[in-house]
C-alpha cells in the first residue's frame, strides 16, 4: 500500500499494466512513432526492428508488470549471440528503451529503468 502511494506522489500509476509489451510495442508503432518527428526511413527502420525483434522475439510475451531489467538483458545477449550485428542490436535497444519511455509517459510503467 505504502509503494502504491509512494508511486502515486510522483505521479506514476499505482501499479503497472499488465499489458504485453508486444501489444503495446504494436500501439506505439502506430501512434508514437507514427507521430514523432524522425524521418520516414527512420520511422520505417525503428518499425522494422520492433516488429522482427520485439514483437516476434520471446520479450514481447512478457507483461509490462513483470519486465525486468534482466529480461532485456537477456534479449540484448540472445540477440548477439545469434550473430545480429552490434548496430542492429543498439537499434533495436534503443527502440525497446523509446517504447519503456513511452509506457512511462503513459504512466503504464512507474519508471524505465528496465532498459
Amino acid at each position: 500500500m505504502r509503494d502504491a502511494k509512494a508511486r502515486v506522489e510522483r505521479g506514476a500509476a499505482p501499479k503497472d499494466a499488465k499489458l504485453l509489451l508486444r501489444d503495446y510495442v504494436r500501439e506505439w508503432i502506430t501512434t508514437t512513432l507514427a507521430a514523432s518527428d524522425r524521418k520516414e526511413t527512420t520511422k520505417q527502420t525503428y518499425a522494422t526492428l520492433a516488429r522482427t525483434w520485439i514483437i516476434g522475439g520471446d520479450i514481447g510475451a512478457k507483461p509490462l508488470d513483470k519486465l525486468r531489467p534482466t529480461d532485456v538483458e537477456r534479449f540484448t545477449l540472445g540477440m548477439k549471440e545469434a550473430g545480429k550485428a552490434d548496430a542492429t542490436v543498439r537499434q533495436t535497444y534503443t527502440v525497446l528503451r523509446a517504447v519503456l519511455d513511452t509506457a512511462v509517459r503513459d504512466r503504464l510503467l512507474a519508471s524505465s529503468t528496465y532498459a
